[in-house]
């Protein structure tokens, strides 16, 4: 994962909440986002484990599209009811969010470079891609 260094302060403390159900897909995000000062909630795999883990208090979210055959369109319902802001990251299109009745504002592709990755959490604690509230359809 070529490109700019990582600031390991760039995310100093924020809890950070990885749905992923690809072993070593999460292993690679959790140590990218550790590596920049962030607290790992999860990484979890299914959508109960990711609702569930939404009540430890994570600030930011990052959310596989699909979690074994299943949309996490329900993650991402529940994200935009406890206002945590999420992006979408997925191995198919960016548009299978699209038909998503709250799909955030950020949906990127797989794989990304570290420093995208760091990138787009510093956003989401900016607050630069907020849900608009349950239900938000964006």
């Amino acid at each position: 994962a070529g490109g700019r260094a990582v600031s390991e302060r760039a995310l100093q403390g924020a809890r950070v909440l990885v749905v992923e159900d690809n072993v070593l897909v999460a292993d690679v995000v959790c140590t990218v986002l550790r590596r920049a000062g962030a607290e790992v909630v999860g990484p979890v795999a299914t959508i109960g484990e990711a609702v569930a883990a939404l009540a430890s208090g994570p600030r930011a979210a990052l959310l596989d599209a699909d979690l074994r055959g299943e949309s996490s369109e329900p993650v991402a319902l529940a994200c935009c009811e406890a206002g945590v802001p999420f992006a979408v990251v997925t191995g198919f299109d960016a548009g299978i969010t699209r038909s998503w009745r709250c799909r955030g504002r950020l949906t990127l592709e797989k794989p990304l470079p570290a420093a995208q990755l760091v990138d787009v959490v510093a956003a989401l604690l900016r607050g630069e891609y907020a849900c608009r509230g349950a239900g938000c359809g964006e």
